[in-house]
């Protein structure tokens, strides 16, 4: 748990996946935890993603692709895109 903590208050979401695909099963026994973490997941993939392309003027998503998390970075660009 000290480490998920640590891992998403410093950004590094590789290690936070790795930490949470190791003890997954215990992590979402917790009814609060599996309740926010998708949540907080998505929170700091976002943050990641933001802190990815801020210092540029343009992006493709090929580039995106290979910085991040492939299969995660298109429902990523429609829930930051679209509107609630």
């Amino acid at each position: 748990m000290a480490n998920l903590l640590w891992n998403f208050q410093v950004h590094d979401l590789h290690a936070f996946r790795k930490v949470l695909g190791e003890n997954k099963k215990s992590l979402l026994s917790d009814r609060v935890l599996s309740t926010y973490l998708p949540m907080v997941l998505t929170e700091l993939r976002r943050y990641v993603l933001i802190q990815t392309v801020k210092p540029y003027r343009t992006v493709t998503l090929p580039f995106l692709a290979e910085v991040s998390l492939a299969n995660a970075i298109l429902r990523f660009l429609i829930i930051l895109v679209l509107p609630s």
